[in-house]
């Protein structure tokens, strides 16, 4: 009845005044939340009653978009009151509930976490928002409540997995098999989402890479589940280090940011394996020696093989002729000095665990283990052929450090994609010759950065000529996907020129 005397009211040719119009909105949507609340005496859980509340606010929210801004305002923050309060409920039971009710919980805090993100979705488009520096406090108000509800989106999907884990860890006699494959379809959702906040560009670039991290946040959820399989925790940990570079590798070419702290996640992993395994080797049985020496083994050959596809991927794009450069150069160069180490430390420690086996316990079996550490050698002998032969990891190395001989500025430069790489070593050359002084190298990295003078201009000048052209495929071969690309900044993007007039009123 309040709905429809709101209607009646907003037709009539001589209107009443606006708030009367709000007044009888705000009363209708208050019945329905009586009506919600009563569905819990028809033995529906509090969650559940929370749920649909969330879900029937996202519904007002979306019908009052481009009708009254102030009352459309005030029902996204009673949508983000509803789920917060989902989401506490949830928490509040995490530790006493049974794994039925974590289940129930987790099932309902995913549905309205991936329901978030699609009504983020319509919201930006369907209000085609651009917020500017000249930004009004609505439109303020309106992308700090948005931002609200993607970080809601967030701890949602966060307490869908923390409900699971907690039922995975704790309660015995639970379906381990069927926890895991949860966990591994929340990763699959979550990676999904990410790619669609990227396909429709509407977004802030942080929702994507929220979505990107909780995909990694499932994924090691379901690792570390495997232990309960009866995985050993160095098998836990190989598998998490080989899958956190698979990871490196995936990103390498698509979030400079998630790279580099992906990269730093595989470090801490491949460093716990190595530290595991060196505090069992005192006390270990030959079988869990052997076993131990394998994994690490497999782990050090691993990160050479991982290190040598970094190089080969960014090899390329380092010597193209581009603007676009390596994010961090130098950065970059010492993470993956330091997976070199580390691949060193864990082929050494593969040895350490034989040697142990083979000098400490009797009996065992002397000839096998004596033609395990001649394999080990013999892999690191290979290896070290296969990286001469390439030629991409010393050479790149080299060139990144000597890149830090060149003045602050000019290495800034380089770091924010304003100067190539190429060029920035040129003037590293001819500032080793004493062609130029390190004035004169800052000045001309910043006359290339802000464009009045070109690449080829600047081997022009030093009497250098450009070389052939990378290849399209090579230079294509470093670009984002098919696709818009996504949002760098913090801000909501416009969704099209094919904005009506209501919704620019609106902002």
């Amino acid at each position: 009845m309040a709905s429809t005397t709101s209607n009646w009211l907003s037709t009539t040719c001589c209107r009443a005044p606006s708030w009367v119009r709000r007044q009888q909105v705000v009363l209708s949507q208050l019945l329905v939340v009586l009506a919600i609340f009563g569905l819990h005496e028809l033995g529906l859980s509090w969650p559940g009653v929370l749920s649909v509340l969330y879900l029937e606010t996202l519904v007002a929210v979306l019908m009052l978009a481009r009708r009254d801004g102030l009352l459309h305002r005030a029902a996204m923050a009673g949508a983000l009151l509803a789920g917060s309060s989902l989401l506490l409920l949830a928490a509040s039971h995490l530790a006493a509930s049974p794994p039925a009710l974590l289940y129930r919980d987790a099932a309902l805090l995913a549905l309205t976490g991936w329901l978030s993100i699609a009504f983020i979705q319509f919201t930006a488009k369907q209000l085609a928002i651009r917020f500017s520096s000249d930004a009004t406090p609505a439109s303020g108000l309106l992308s700090n409540l948005l931002n609200g509800f993607a970080g809601l989106a967030g701890l949602l999907q966060v307490g869908t997995g923390a409900l699971l884990a907690r039922a995975l860890f704790h309660w015995p006699g639970v379906p381990v098999a069927g926890l895991l494959a949860a966990l591994l379809g929340l990763a699959a959702v979550a990676f999904g989402l990410a790619y669609w906040v990227r396909a429709t560009g509407l977004l802030p670039s942080w929702v994507r890479r929220q979505q990107l991290v909780l995909t990694q946040f499932f994924l090691v959820l379901g690792i570390f589940g495997l232990h309960e399989l009866a995985l050993s925790w160095p098998g836990v940990l190989v598998v998490l280090y080989l899958e956190t570079m698979v990871a490196v590798l995936l990103l390498a070419r698509r979030d400079s940011l998630l790279h580099r702290a992906a990269m730093l996640a595989a470090l801490a992993a491949g460093a716990s394996l190595l530290l595991l395994a060196s505090t069992d080797w005192h006390t270990a049985l030959p079988a869990l020696l052997y076993r131990d020496a394998l994994l690490v083994a497999l782990a050090g050959w691993a990160s050479i093989a991982f290190m040598q596809f970094t190089y080969q991927q960014f090899s390329s794009r380092a010597n193209a002729e581009e603007a676009a450069t390596l994010p961090h150069p130098a950065l970059l160069a010492r993470l993956l000095g330091c997976f070199a180490g580390l691949a060193g430390l864990l082929q050494a420690g593969a040895g350490t665990l034989l040697a142990r086996a083979l000098f400490h316990w009797h009996p065992v079996p002397v000839a096998l283990l004596i033609v395990a550490l001649v394999a080990l050698a013999a892999g690191a002998f290979g290896l070290s052929r296969w990286v001469r032969a390439s030629g991409l990891a010393p050479t790149w190395v080299r060139r990144h450090l000597k890149l830090l001989e060149l003045p602050d500025e000019v290495q800034q430069r380089v770091s924010d994609g304003d100067l190539s790489l190429t060029i920035a070593d040129l003037l590293r050359r001819q500032t080793d010759k004493g062609s130029i002084t390190s004035r004169q190298a800052i000045d001309l990295a910043g006359k290339v950065a802000q464009g009045d003078m070109t690449p080829a201009e600047i081997r022009a000048t030093f009497g250098e000529s450009s070389g052939p052209k990378a290849p399209a495929q090579v230079r294509g071969a470093f670009r984002p996907g098919d696709g818009p690309e996504p949002r760098g900044d913090d801000n909501w993007h416009d969704a099209g020129s094919t904005a009506d007039p209501a919704s620019r009123e609106y902002v």
